[in-house]
């Protein structure tokens, strides 16, 4: 799917709106990356390896270009019309992945981050977060560590919005805030060190001298225990439904409630819904609940191979 045409497709829902909130995910930038079976590899194939002419690149890696290209392509598109709208100047662009390419070979990997990180437990989840808007007078270059949890707190608050801070895992990554990021095995690293659970490992940034143990005990106890207080949150609040589940499935994220009110709001009673690639079964319970509380009588089918 092009993100280009997706931008070309939806955007007259909100560019008038005042204000507007609009999440977009990425379809051109997924796997696979070659040029038999993704078409955006194929769309850009051509600029994509006459701009990495000379470099050296593995293919896949060059197809993982080419397919970025068209997001690239969308955004602009999108700045322009939102320029043409007079809404530009106030419209603040979010741009973050939610995970590394895995669809990458190790080699296309290594090549694109020009050293070997596809062994590095830490240093292949590294990525990057743009916070952009055309009313900056100057870039900002933040090289502190942060996760994808940060990205809300950061947001809210360069926005002055009020919340309540202790509902989110995040912190505010242009605040003064201690520095860790939790991976998904709770292995996790900081400023000064980098945990690995699966080995026990202690990996040093600073002088080991520095760094004594009741930090790296009191960092594993901090770390287990806001994953806990997410697991609870989670298991205990899609939609208002309990849901149970482990790694075999993607946990139920706050967007996906958004995708269950669209369908909500866009579904008319009697309606066949099928969720492909159903994972937790979340959108399927909540849609089928709270569809027969408004009597709408959908026929919800979810299936899955995993």
């Amino acid at each position: 799917y092009s993100d280009y045409d997706t931008i070309e497709a939806v955007y007259k829902e909100f560019i008038n709106e005042e204000p507007f909130l609009m999440y977009f995910m990425t379809f051109s930038g997924h796997l696979p990356y070659n040029y038999d079976y993704n078409a955006m590899c194929l769309k850009n194939r051509e600029e994509a390896e006459k701009c990495t002419e000379g470099m050296d690149l593995p293919e896949d890696a060059v197809a993982y270009i080419a397919a970025q290209m068209e997001l690239d392509k969308a955004l602009e598109d999108l700045i322009d019309k939102l320029d043409e709208a007079g809404k530009l100047e106030k419209t603040v662009f979010i741009v973050t992945p939610d995970h590394y390419p895995y669809g990458l070979t190790d080699s296309g990997y290594d090549a694109l981050a020009g050293k070997n990180v596809s062994d590095d437990a830490f240093e292949k989840h590294h990525s990057c977060l743009g916070i952009w808007s055309a009313s900056m007078e100057e870039p900002v270059h933040v090289k502190k560590l942060c996760a994808s949890v940060d990205v809300l707190p950061t947001v809210l608050n360069l926005l002055g919005v009020t919340y309540d801070s202790r509902i989110l895992a995040g912190h505010d990554i242009l605040s003064d805030s201690e520095e860790l990021v939790i991976f998904a095995d709770h292995s996790f690293k900081t400023d000064k060190i980098g945990y690995n659970t699966k080995t026990g490992e202690v990996t040093y940034y600073v002088d080991e001298k520095t760094v004594s143990q009741s930090y790296i005990d009191d960092k594993i106890k901090e770390v287990e225990t806001k994953l806990y207080m997410s697991d609870e949150v989670i298991n205990t609040d899609f939609y208002g439904y309990e849901l149970s589940v482990d790694e075999r499935v993607l946990i139920p994220r706050p967007e996906t409630e958004g995708l269950t009110r669209l369908a909500l709001s866009s579904a008319e009673p009697g309606d066949k819904v099928l969720d492909l690639c159903t994972g937790s079964g979340a959108i399927a319970i909540a849609l089928k609940k709270e569809s027969d509380k408004k009597n709408m009588k959908l026929q919800v089918t979810a299936c899955d191979v995993s």
